[in-house]
């Protein structure tokens, strides 16, 4: 009698060898993607902050509709250039709650690749104070971005001009709007407690030499309370690691936003500032 038996295939485990090898091309796979992914994941948070930074300008330029065509001081608690209040330089007397009702979004104060190092403002703006501010002006404003102030701290510049970009200048005096920056993505760490954002003029007394091109780049390491900058050059002991690749978003006064890895001088000095002791118009 004929048994008939189901087909036996041979089979066989795989061996070490070529177990390795498939180890081998995998890890080779994830050291190729892994940086692609966070390259990736880099682009996409650059995107989102300049929208952030967009919508920022959008505001800016709104607000200066409604106010007869001049734009919002850095600190508009202080009357500034008067300043007859008392000074109030902190987190807590920014411009934020002014733009932000254009906005109705304080997410979008917070740059995206930002953590808890940088600071928020706290909700005091309903108490009394010196600085007489509004009462249904509230806190909870993120430092990932501030104004450009480039030119108060340096005492040629602020007195004889009396006038910087961020000092709520009107429309008709910035000449070059294109080419003129207002908001620049900020580090808005706590140990820089004045909370704005500069290329270090400061008369002479950092160790970076005062500029006289308006020509000339700039790099991010040369600022102070940016992504990228060393401020060991101005005396602190900090250097703030970029969020995104070697550069920071910024925004010009006509509306344009743009990612720049170095800037010129006029594009954070007013145009008619005096590069050579000579009032210039370049």
């Amino acid at each position: 009698m004929m048994h008939s038996y189901p087909n036996r295939i041979n089979s066989r485990g795989f061996t070490l060898i070529e177990l390795l090898v498939v180890i081998a091309i995998i890890a080779i796979l994830a050291a190729i993607l892994f940086p692609v992914f966070a390259q990736a994941r880099a682009q996409a948070r650059k995107v989102t902050s300049l929208s952030n930074i967009k919508q920022q300008d959008l505001a800016l330029i709104m607000y200066a509709q409604d106010y007869d065509e001049s734009y919002i001081c850095e600190w508009p608690f202080n009357n500034f250039l008067g300043q007859t209040a008392p000074a109030a330089f902190d987190g807590n007397h920014t411009f934020h709650p002014y733009l932000n009702p254009y906005i109705k979004n304080k997410d979008i104060w917070k740059a995206p690749g930002s953590g808890s190092e940088v600071v928020v403002s706290q909700n005091v703006y309903g108490t009394a104070d010196a600085q007489g501010w509004d009462s249904s002006l509230t806190g909870g404003y993120a430092m990932s971005y501030l104004m450009n102030e480039t030119g108060w701290s340096d005492g040629q510049n602020f007195n004889r001009l009396n006038k910087f970009l961020g000092s709520g200048l009107s429309a008709a005096s910035i000449t070059h709007p294109a080419e003129e920056i207002i908001f620049i993505e900020a580090a808005g760490l706590a140990q820089w407690v004045g909370y704005q954002v500069a290329y270090t003029t400061d008369g002479g007394l950092s160790t970076i030499a005062q500029p006289s091109d308006p020509n000339m780049s700039i790099k991010w390491t040369q600022f102070y309370n940016v992504p990228g900058a060393d401020w060991g050059l101005a005396g602190f002991p900090n250097v703030v690691p970029f969020r995104y690749a070697d550069g920071n978003n910024v925004a010009f006064f006509d509306g344009h936003v743009k990612f720049m890895k170095t800037v010129l001088l006029k594009n954070i000095q007013p145009y008619d500032y005096n590069f050579d002791s000579v009032a210039q118009n370049w």
